[in-house]
């Protein structure tokens, strides 16, 4: 905001000055011209009239004279204010540029360890990423290993249901076998005169 402050000084200061130089200029100009008619007019009269045309020509250029001293002095008084308040924006804008700069020093050192620590924990997440990975990976092959170990446990244990089953099937045919061969061992002692519990037939006559 100050540096657009001091070019529209600075662009109104030379506006001001052209325009006085200008003013100058022209003034310079009808003086000339003044004393150009009065030289040519000095040439062409006779010599009674002279010394007052020269004097009316002195009086022109002191009248000149004094015109350009006020000019520049109300050109001094314009722009000296201006100048000086140009010069305290400029030391102003001065001061805060170096402010600015001493700030952005100061920022940037507390940047870069702000940036040190973004690296390290960049680096520890992809570390941590790396380690998560790999007991992902690891989880993944205990839950397949486990899988497989149920499965086989399960097919073990059908298998032994199975034996189980006819361990069960053979002891009951067992059973039945030996029920039904004591009921005909028991017909057959009867049969042949066994009493039971006897080993020797039972004598019908002595």
């Amino acid at each position: 905001m100050c540096v657009c402050m001091c070019v529209c000084v600075q662009e109104e200061l030379q506006c001001e000055v052209l325009q006085r130089l200008q003013e100058l200029a022209q003034m310079r100009e009808e003086q000339q011209s003044r004393l150009t008619a009065l030289r040519q007019r000095l040439q062409g009269q006779h010599r009674p009239r002279a010394a007052s045309d020269l004097s009316h020509c002195r009086r022109a250029s002191a009248d000149l004279s004094h015109y350009t001293r006020a000019s520049m002095k109300s050109l001094d008084k314009w722009y000296e204010p201006r100048l000086l308040a140009l010069l305290r924006r400029k030391q102003a804008s001065e001061d805060t540029l170096r402010k600015s700069r001493e700030l952005g020093q100061d920022l940037k050192k507390h940047v870069e360890p702000l940036r040190e620590e973004s690296r390290r924990m960049k680096l520890e997440s992809e570390q941590l990423q790396q380690r998560i990975d790999l007991m992902e990976q690891e989880r993944r092959g205990r839950a397949a290993q486990h899988q497989e170990t149920v499965s086989l446990l399960e097919e073990c244990v059908r298998e032994l249901q199975t034996e189980l089953q006819i361990q069960i099937n053979t002891n009951r045919q067992l059973g039945e076998l030996n029920h039904c061969l004591t009921a005909q061992s028991s017909v057959y002692r009867r049969c042949l005169g066994y009493s039971d519990g006897s080993d020797t037939p039972d004598e019908e006559n002595d």
